[in-house]
C-alpha cells in the first residue's frame, strides 16, 4: 500500500504535465487542464488500487461502507502525496525563485491554509463516490448492474473533481 501512495500522485503529475505541454503548443490554456485532464487521470488512479482489491479477493470489500474506506483511504494518501508536492515545489520554490524567500514562506502558507485546512477532505469527497459505485458492484449478483455501478462512481468522481478545479480556476483568474 506504500508503493500505492507514491504511484498514483506520479502518475497524475507526468499525465498532467505531459498535458500541459500538449495544450501549450496547440495554443489552448493551461487552465484546462486542471478542469479536463486532472479529474480523469487523478480519479482513475485513485480508483485503482480498491478496484483492484476487490478483483484479487473478493470478500475484502463487502457493500458501500467499505468501497467508501477504501476509495477514501487511497484518495488521502494521494492527496497528502500532492499537498506536499505543492507545498515545496509550487509553493515554497516557485515564489522563492521568482520574489526571494519570503515570497516562498507566504506562497507556502497561502497554499497551506487553501489545500490542508479549507480542502483538505475534498479528494477523499470525490473518490467516495467511486467508492459507493464499488460497494453496489461488490454486493450485486448481476455482472451489469456492476459494471454499470463502478463506472458511474468513477465519472461522478470525475465530475465532482472537474467542478472543484473549475471553481478554483474561475477564483484564479
Amino acid at each position: 500500500f506504500v508503493g500505492r501512495l507514491g504511484a498514483a500522485p506520479l502518475a497524475a503529475l507526468g499525465v498532467n504535465t505531459g498535458a500541459q505541454w500538449a495544450f501549450d503548443r496547440w495554443g489552448l490554456p493551461f487552465t484546462l487542464v486542471p478542469v479536463l485532464v486532472a479529474p480523469v487521470i487523478e480519479e482513475l488512479m485513485k480508483f485503482a488500487a480498491p478496484l483492484l482489491l476487490w478483483l484479487v479477493r473478493r470478500h475484502s470489500i463487502s457493500g458501500v461502507t467499505k468501497g467508501i474506506i477504501y476509495c477514501g483511504l487511497s484518495a488521502t494518501g494521494f492527496a497528502m502525496v500532492e499537498t506536499i508536492l505543492c507545498l515545496g515545489g509550487v509553493g515554497y520554490r516557485a515564489g522563492m525563485d521568482e520574489y526571494g524567500p519570503a515570497t516562498g514562506l507566504m506562497a507556502l502558507f497561502t497554499i497551506f491554509i487553501a489545500r490542508i485546512l479549507m480542502s483538505g477532505f475534498a479528494h477523499p469527497l470525490f473518490t467516495a463516490t467511486a467508492g459507493v459505485g464499488l460497494g453496489i458492484a461488490a454486493r450485486s449478483t448481476s455482472a451489469a448492474v456492476r459494471w454499470l455501478t463502478l463506472v458511474t462512481g468513477v465519472l461522478v468522481a470525475m465530475m465532482l473533481h472537474g467542478t472543484w478545479n473549475f471553481m478554483s480556476v474561475l477564483v484564479a483568474e
